[in-house]
């Protein structure tokens, strides 16, 4: 029988503490890619690395999927200003198929799987994370428990390093949005609407990072790419919608497959969108 973990934290309480089955944190690795994942942050990413760098921040962004509740503010992962965070945390870890052992901090693996529920408030979550081949596929589902207003949401945020300085936002219809971070950019908010796939570069190390997401069900009537330039890292969202009056049993769900390349610089942006055609068809499958 697969062993369950789970953290149940609280409402009121400011940081999240593991239980005695759970360490404060798991390191990952599997093939060019490792992963941290965080009790802090409710089982969410914190940090990605690949070949040994870190290419998406530690401690400085809140990964996953983070609601903002009209009157109360956001609610997910590492939110904890209104000292709700996530709730009924369940986390199942496996390593090539197998239970990784209670307690065990680092584990390497061809294949990692993460399978957690939690409730963000009034909203269920289901949320998957799947490590191989050098990718990261994500899954999240989501049901409402109650009558309640949303303002934004996001699933899948990931503040990459300022070493990538140049960005694409694909959406499924319009020509690509393509971008270089610069001052023009900094701490603005660049939308692009129904996203298909999204890709930084960083010219120095020759490296790509592509993001390819599909939704069967969607929660609004206009999802979105978000990327925020802050100068210090460059914030990936996808905003699946805004401004949502979510009824008791509405459900929605989203995937995303993350995956990193090497190129040279003039070749980049045309390799990006080869692999994104590649990769689109692999996120109507379950993981």
């Amino acid at each position: 029988m697969k062993s369950l973990f789970v953290l149940c934290l609280a409402p009121l309480l400011l940081l999240a503490e593991p239980s005695a089955a759970l360490p404060k944190k798991l390191l990952v690795t599997s093939g060019e890619v490792q992963i941290e994942l965080s009790a802090r942050h409710f089982w969410n990413l914190n940090g990605i690395w690949y070949r040994g760098r870190m290419v998406c921040q530690k401690n400085k962004g809140f990964y996953g999927t983070v609601l903002s509740y009209k009157g109360l503010g956001w609610v997910g992962t590492g939110h904890l200003e209104n000292k709700i965070g996530e709730t009924e945390v369940v986390v199942e870890f496996l390593a090539d198929g197998k239970p990784v052992a209670p307690g065990q901090d680092a584990v390497t693996a061809s294949s990692f799987r993460l399978k957690k529920t939690s409730l963000l408030h009034q909203t269920r979550l289901h949320y998957e994370l799947l490590l191989e081949n050098n990718c990261l596929r994500e899954q999240v589902t989501m049901e409402a428990v109650n009558d309640a207003e949303l303002g934004v949401l996001y699933h899948f945020m990931h503040p990459w390093e300022s070493c990538f300085q140049e960005f694409i936002l694909q959406g499924s219809h319009d020509p690509a949005l393509k971008q270089v971070f610069s001052a023009e950019n900094e701490r603005k908010f660049v939308w692009e609407k129904s996203p298909s796939w999204a890709a930084l570069y960083d010219p120095t190390e020759k490296l790509g990072v592509l993001s390819v997401v599909h939704s069967d069900r969607l929660l609004g009537p206009e999802p979105q790419w978000l990327m925020w330039n802050r100068g210090r890292d460059r914030k990936l969202y996808y905003v699946p919608g805004k401004n949502i009056k979510h009824a008791p049993g509405t459900k929605s769900e989203a995937r995303m497959l993350t995956c990193f390349f090497n190129s040279e610089a003039a070749e980049w942006s045309s390799q990006a969108a080869g692999l994104a055609a590649g990769k689109i068809p692999k996120l109507t499958a379950n993981p």
